[in-house]
């Protein structure tokens, strides 16, 4: 199942694909709500209120056996990613119609927006245990890490 004993620069594709794991998780939940009043004859105020959040995490273990992870003695990376988005708009708009000729509407609105990005990834080599087969798990050397977070 490992490496031929004369390597001829190909591994062998069933322990590859029967050992390694690769695994993207995506969750995403968009929502918005509104509302809207007539307080007085022909001015409607609305309001509305919408938000997009988005979860990506990605895992990746490359066995120690054979294939791209066994020049590391296995590998691992994994990715996690949210962004946070919501806007709220408010309008207010008033028609008017004069001696039944003349329609005169004015509209005003505000929006605000805000949106968010935190995020982290990491990577190992040299499997102390493969049966931990995600980031998290056993490793002897560590590789680069890093993440960020970013607001507008």
């Amino acid at each position: 199942m490992g490496q031929p004993i004369t390597n001829y620069g190909y591994y062998n594709p069933v322990p590859v694909i029967a050992l390694n794991q690769f695994s993207t998780e995506t969750d995403r939940l968009i929502a918005n709500v509104y509302g809207s009043v007539e307080p007085v004859k022909g001015l409607i105020l609305k309001t509305s209120f919408g938000m997009d959040n988005l979860t990506s995490e990605y895992n990746e273990f490359d066995t120690p056996v054979t294939g791209d992870g066994y020049g590391t003695n296995g590998y691992t990376e994994g990715y996690l990613e949210k962004f946070r988005r919501w806007t709220w708009t408010n309008t207010a708009n008033y028609n008017l119609t004069l001696k039944d000729l003349y329609n005169v509407g004015l509209l005003s609105g505000v929006e605000e927006q805000r949106t968010t990005d935190i995020s982290w990834y990491g990577q190992a080599t040299n499997v102390a245990d493969p049966f931990f087969k995600v980031y998290q798990g056993s490793w002897v050397t560590p590789g680069t890490t890093g993440g960020g977070i970013g607001e507008n």
